[in-house]
């Protein structure tokens, strides 16, 4: 800050003595620019202008400038000004790219750096921007390619060893992840962030101990990492290290209480541990921080339902429905609050919403067979059941409730065979075992009082051994890059 407050004392007195200097303005409006006076930078570029009209950096300051107001139509326009001005010049064709890639546009800006990349070939920088934008269109072989020939052009390019640690990261090349990163750090030993995707890759790889000393050295170096402390606390709760976990989300939330991920981390060590208020406690907080945090109003729901409070349930489920109408999971958790009230007609009808946005959700197929089949329209039951085992059939549960649903109709051949493909997928499936023997004696022709009273049992039973087709799976996964880690109570 010193060193531009100084910068713009001299070059104020340098236009003082030369007022049509345009490179002057320019570097003045520059320095602006970086200061956060936008204002000012804008004026400083204005006036460059003013002094010359044909001069293409002052638009690319106020194409930057202007793109950091989020007026976005005036800042290409400016952009794609400088470039007509100097068709010839790469970092003009680099600047409207990277004009692009702010907006998101980034097929735009990969035709773009392509360009600059003809004018400039030798271009390390131009090669790196290319690969950026190739990254966020998911052509990671194309940013992997673009990247070697940034790295070919300068070998000492850290960035682009990292950045190429990622991409190999995306691809499942994690020992190549793990190589590019460990050459980010040799080139620039206090990189902080290539320390977190290596120890991200590690993770990735199973070496659990590393990936914790590697996410450790990332915080020693940047204190208020709360990525890293995130990342840590989910290596920690994977390996059951409660205590540990809980304080490196706790750090996470308290770097940064504006992002959800500390709190889902947070919440899952609870979740885990089966103290459901403390993670409703932590959910609601997060709520309080982040009201339009449709995602902790899910987790609220999840939450009171397992401390059995449906009504504070379906409140919290139809509150992320006004959030994000069209959230199926949410909708189909709705669905099974309503039926614990009774409420199957509502149930049904919620479902069928979610299915309307998501066709192919088998949770969604899956609770319309349960409802139907609870409520004895068995025919009805199939179809739901049916078409979630065709979505998902290495789903043990669904077969099982296929197969439930066949002997109700007394199609016990084909209730067998269901029966059979959920102690395949699940061979200490205990109650698909004893549903198969019963099954066999009434293959038999058995029709005894004692297995009339086992199938009323099994009917009862159900809803029970299938497991809650709606509760989260208790696993964790990253989105690792720009990165944020998630858990399955995001669904």
């Amino acid at each position: 800050q010193g060193r531009d407050k100084n910068a713009i004392a001299v070059l104020s007195k340098l236009l003082k003595l030369k007022p049509d200097s345009i490179d002057g303005h320019v570097m003045l409006g520059w320095v602006y620019h970086k200061t956060n006076r936008d204002a000012d930078a804008i004026r400083s570029y204005s006036t460059a202008l003013k002094i010359n009209p044909d001069s293409a950096k002052p638009h690319v300051g106020l194409g930057y400038s202007y793109l950091k107001q989020k007026q976005s139509e005036l800042g290409i326009k400016h952009l794609k000004k400088a470039v007509e001005l100097r068709p010839d010049s790469s970092k003009a064709y680099v600047a409207l790219a990277w004009g692009y890639q702010e907006l998101r546009d980034y097929p735009q800006a990969v035709k773009v750096y392509k360009k600059a990349s003809e004018l400039q070939p030798d271009d390390f920088d131009t090669q790196y921007g290319l690969a950026w934008a190739l990254s966020h269109e998911r052509n990671h072989k194309g940013a992997i390619h673009a990247l070697q020939k940034s790295i070919t052009l300068n070998p000492d390019y850290a960035h682009a060893h990292h950045a190429l640690g990622w991409e190999y990261y995306y691809l499942g090349q994690y020992q190549d992840a793990v190589a590019s990163f460990k050459e980010a750090i040799r080139l620039n030993p206090k990189d902080a962030e290539s320390y977190f995707g290596l120890g991200c890759a590690y993770k990735a790889l199973k070496q659990k101990q590393e990936a914790i000393e590697t996410y450790q050295t990332a915080i020693r170096m940047k204190p208020d990492f709360s990525r890293a402390y995130v990342a840590l606390g989910w290596e920690y709760q994977i390996q059951d290290r409660h205590d540990e976990a809980i304080k490196a989300f706790k750090e996470a939330i308290r770097i940064s209480p504006d992002w959800e991920e500390g709190y889902f981390g947070l919440g899952c060590v609870y979740w885990k541990q089966e103290k459901y208020q403390e993670a409703l406690n932590i959910y609601q907080q997060l709520v309080g921080r982040i009201p339009k945090s449709y995602h902790g109003y899910h987790a609220i729901g999840m939450a009171q339902e397992k401390l059995d409070n449906t009504k504070p349930a379906i409140d919290a489920y139809q509150t992320v429905l006004k959030l994000k109408p069209d959230h199926v999971d949410t909708q189909v958790r709705l669905a099974y609050a309503y039926n614990r009230t009774g409420n199957n007609q509502e149930a049904i009808a919620t479902l069928k919403k979610a299915l309307a946005n998501d066709p192919n959700n088998a949770r969604a197929h899956y609770g319309i067979g349960w409802l139907h089949g609870n409520a004895g329209r068995y025919k009805d039951s199939v179809i739901g059941y049916k078409r979630a085992v065709q979505l998902k059939p290495e789903n043990p549960y669904y077969h099982y409730a296929l197969g439930w649903v066949y002997g109700k109709l007394r199609l016990y051949q084909e209730s067998a065979k269901e029966y059979k493909e959920a102690l395949r997928l699940k061979p200490d499936y205990e109650a698909a075992r004893e549903a198969l023997d019963w099954n066999r004696e009434r293959l038999k022709g058995a029709e005894t009082k004692k297995n009339l009273k086992e199938n009323t049992v099994r009917t009862d039973f159900n809803e029970e051994i299938l497991g809650d087709p709606f509760q989260p799976t208790g696993t964790s996964g990253a989105r690792i890059g720009r990165i944020n880690e998630t858990t399955a109570l995001r669904q």
